[in-house]
């Protein structure tokens, strides 16, 4: 595991308790974050299977649960994956990290990465995607969810939201015209676009919804 990577792993870890805390704010809000993939892939394909790329505390895989899709996560932070599970007990877990772990044949309808692909570097971001799409069917659903700056640069940050940790994490800041033209240089159309804002973190928001393309 590359340095930066278990830096993450150890910020998330110390971060879990709070994550499994503000659940219920997450629940309340008025945006359903993942509603454009679930609707997309309930469009496509019937009885999908969803892999999520860094579940955080769970909230979207309990989303996907109640849609009765078939869900499997792969979380770096051994203790986030505990907090998951108390929301999400029917999906599969994978311990493991992404650009590590070895998948064998699995084969997914549905990719959700939000909050995920910020935490590489543009060099291994890339490996990421080209990772994602081997593991999509023909014309499967990405989501890719991150915060949008006003130019793409890279370093460790401390996340300024959240008290129960003081480290510092590895965090690539993308604008929003890099992270677009990024996506779909591996094989990927963009069907939706949206954004939001959270006032409170001081944070604003894009996400995209894709299909891997035939080639």
């Amino acid at each position: 595991m590359k340095d930066y990577i278990k830096i993450n792993q150890e910020v998330y870890d110390a971060l879990a308790l709070e994550y499994g805390q503000r659940i219920e704010h997450y629940k309340n809000a008025k945006i359903k974050l993942c509603q454009p993939f679930i609707d997309e892939l309930k469009c496509n394909f019937v009885n999908p299977t969803v892999l999520e790329l860094g579940c955080g505390a769970g909230l979207n895989l309990m989303y996907f649960e109640q849609e009765k899709f078939k869900t499997t996560a792969i979380e770096i932070s051994e203790k986030m994956i505990q907090v998951s599970k108390e929301i999400a007990p029917k999906t599969a877990y994978i311990h493991d990290e992404f650009l590590e772990h070895d998948f064998g044949k699995a084969k997914f309808h549905g990719i959700f990465a939000h909050s995920f692909i910020h935490l590489f570097t543009k060099e291994d971001a890339a490996i990421v995607m080209k990772k994602i799409n081997a593991l999509l069917v023909d014309k499967g659903v990405l989501f890719i969810g991150t915060t949008k700056h006003k130019e793409s640069k890279e370093g460790y940050v401390r996340k300024h939201d959240y008290q129960s940790s003081k480290l510092a994490r590895f965090r690539r800041e993308w604008k929003k015209e890099d992270l677009l033209e990024f996506l779909q240089s591996f094989g990927f159309k963009i069907f939706r676009i949206g954004e939001f804002e959270e006032p409170d973190k001081q944070k604003s928001w894009v996400w995209v919804v894709l299909k891997k393309e035939l080639i």
